[in-house]
């Protein structure tokens, strides 16, 4: 059955090349089901300012491509009337149903919609499930939940909790909090994301430079919480100075994150590599000794995650997604914002390294967050609802 199965993704963002690593995992989750034999489409819509450059358009726009073998439908509209939320679902439910009928048009009907984060796709999922009478899950992504972002949205939210098949969070932690957050909400199941194929397919690399090399990958946001990866990295440093740490994403706090590094005097430690591509990302990594994840909260990793697939030790703070991914083995996990924690992770990490087995540590990562596995899995909950 799973040959003839139709699956359409309904998010609000898409990758819109091969280089654009923000949303990857829509894409990558999207192309391992392609890859098993499923029939997968998606459709994404956003809103866009007024105030942007180009921002106006007066009519709806529909962009429809096949990219890699998924037929990728993207829609956008202006936010008429910012900060309105009533007219924020309504715009976002208009343009959706037009991207969707030109999907139609060329694919039929979906056996079942797969929503990744019920803010604000969820509302474009009941809305299309309850006009053409379509199952759907949710699987949800977003940290917003956390900083209470959606708290004003909370009673719709339930209300499409309990229309949904199946609900799903990407690590068992945010699972709990949505339990906690969306009172009387269906029970949560952890669905964590994939890693990309091509993270296993590349050769473990033995690093023998020499510097001791430390990566961190991420938006330059404070949420990042690089700043404290900064100073911990300046005790490390003056313990062992052949070291470096490399910072791989582009983001707001980049000229702070420059000036504290200068005012540590660790600039000529710190490469600042701005925003990369894939490819060069893995390079990087697998170029490094030590992956650092040093977030205030990650709702997964993906990061930590794919750091692990290419053999490197991870150390990560205990920020809400790790205890899915890293255990003694692998990596270290130690307490949100703790400066003196992280800097005596990273030298028991560099003082042990040669305990850690990257060949194991490769192994690890496939039996959990394979796309293989992952994708499996999720074909087996499809299949599950369809049944009922």
């Amino acid at each position: 059955m799973s040959k003839n199965l139709h699956v359409l993704f309904i998010t609000y963002a898409y990758p819109e090349d091969i280089d654009d690593i923000k949303y990857c995992f829509f894409r990558e989750q999207a192309e391992s089901l392609s890859d098993q034999g499923i029939k997968v489409g998606v459709l994404s819509s956003r809103l866009v300012s007024l105030i942007k450059p180009n921002g106006l358009s007066f009519f709806p726009k529909i962009r429809y491509e096949t990219e890699n073998n998924i037929d990728v439908v993207r829609c956008s509209w202006n936010k008429w009337i910012p900060f309105n939320e009533k007219s924020k679902i309504y715009t976002l439910k208009y343009i959706s149903s037009l991207g969707f009928n030109e999907y139609v048009k060329k694919n039929g009907f979906p056996d079942i919609i797969h929503n990744h984060s019920i803010v604000y796709s969820g509302f474009i999922s009941e809305y299309l499930s309850d006009k053409f009478k379509i199952p759907f899950l949710i699987t949800e992504h977003n940290s917003g939940f956390k900083k209470g972002d959606y708290d004003h949205l909370l009673p719709q939210i339930l209300r499409i909790c309990n229309k949904s098949s199946l609900c799903l969070a990407v690590s068992s932690n945010l699972g709990l909090l949505l339990k906690e957050k969306i009172k009387n909400s269906c029970s949560w199941k952890t669905h964590n994301n994939l890693v990309s194929n091509g993270f296993f397919k590349e050769k473990l690399n033995n690093t023998n430079q020499k510097d001791f090399i430390f990566i961190s990958v991420g938006n330059l946001i404070k949420e990042k919480n690089f700043s404290l990866l900064l100073r911990s990295f300046k005790s490390f440093n003056n313990k062992y100075p052949n070291s470096k740490l490399k910072i791989v994403g582009n983001g707001n706090q980049s000229n702070v994150l420059i000036k504290i590094s200068k005012n540590l005097k660790i600039y000529d430690k710190v490469i600042f590599m701005g925003a990369l591509s894939r490819n060069r990302v893995i390079h990087e990594i697998k170029n490094s000794h030590v992956s650092v994840s040093s977030s205030n909260y990650e709702t997964f990793g993906i990061f930590s995650a794919e750091s692990l697939s290419l053999g490197k030790v991870v150390i990560s703070t205990a920020n809400m997604g790790c205890d899915d991914i890293i255990n003694e083995k692998v990596g270290v996990i130690v307490e949100v914002d703790n400066e003196i924690e992280l800097t005596n992770a990273m030298i028991n990490v560099f003082e042990n390294y040669k305990n850690y087995n990257p060949k194991k540590i490769r192994e690890y990562a496939y039996n959990k967050f394979s796309d293989h596995i992952i994708s499996k899995k999720l074909i087996t909950k499809y299949l599950e609802i369809l049944k009922k």
